[in-house]
């Protein structure tokens, strides 16, 4: 029997015939191929919805974060999270502050790093923008699951090698 996961030490002493490698090589790449795809346009569909909504594809996600956890965050944590450059957070961030959606605080003993909290009105937006956005990708989500669209590599393989 073998595993077809692919990182499995049960597989060390049983080499794949070369037409299974190959096989297997090109369902990996087709799979990428989907994946990269869905990718796309799941950011071509964060980006419209951001145009939509008048906003930034960053300010999108930044509010994202601020929402999702209600938390604060640094700047540098931001840039971490969403790896964007620090360049992009800044510019973002200030035109969301210009827009009264957030303020930037210091910290005490840190002249670097300021805190990014939600205002009343940016928190307002954010349960307007954010909250749908979140509660589409939910509902999304169960409805897929529900009716079997969801893309799931190791049942892909199973009916490769057994079909």
């Amino acid at each position: 029997m073998i595993d077809f996961y692919l990182f499995s030490d049960y597989n060390a002493n049983r080499p794949l015939s070369d037409k299974m490698e190959v096989q297997m090589e090109n369902m990996i790449i087709d799979q990428l191929a989907v994946f990269n795809q869905l990718y796309k346009e799941m950011d071509e569909i964060y980006h419209l919805y951001a145009k939509k909504q008048g906003i930034s594809d960053t300010a999108l996600w930044l509010l994202y974060s601020l929402y999702e956890k209600d938390a604060t965050y640094t700047q540098r944590e931001l840039c971490s999270a969403w790896h964007y450059p620090p360049q992009t957070i800044n510019s973002a961030l200030k035109n969301l502050e210009k827009q009264e959606f957030i303020c930037l605080t210091s910290i005490p003993g840190n002249k670097k790093n300021k805190l990014v909290l939600l205002t009343e009105k940016g928190k307002k937006l954010t349960e307007n923008v954010i909250s749908r956005l979140v509660l589409a990708a939910i509902l999304s989500s169960f409805i897929k699951r529900r009716t079997g669209i969801i893309i799931s590599f190791n049942s892909k393989i199973y009916r490769t090698f057994t079909c």
